[in-house]
């Protein structure tokens, strides 16, 4: 198993975490913190890149032609730029549909 690809297919998506102090359910919460992170396979690339970092990965995948495809795009270019035995089939900017994205809300006194 000395040279081998990992392929990966599915969704790629703009993951948008608020935090929050002590969430309230039915009523209004003060976000204290917000971040955009790239979740989906976004996730599975990031975690093989930190067990095997020259593993061959290849994405394959579609994002928007939206500000999230823009971010996700952004995103795999400077993973690319630090990986250079990463390959990247994209199907990027497609004016078919819009670019997933998931709202996620953490409490940050929750443990």
């Amino acid at each position: 198993m000395k040279n081998f690809k990992i392929s990966l297919h599915g969704n790629l998506i703009l993951d948008k975490t608020f935090c929050v102090s002590g969430y309230s359910e039915n009523e209004s919460n003060v976000c204290i913190n917000k971040q955009k992170t790239v979740g989906g396979i976004g996730n599975v690339v990031s975690a093989i890149l930190k067990l095997k970092p020259a593993c061959k990965v290849v994405v394959d995948s579609m994002i928007g032609n939206d500000e999230n495809g823009d971010f996700i795009a952004g995103w795999l270019q400077d993973l690319k730029d630090s990986h250079s035995h990463l390959t990247l089939a994209i199907e990027s900017h497609s004016t078919s549909a819009d670019t997933s994205e998931a709202i996620i809300i953490a409490d940050t006194t929750r443990k």
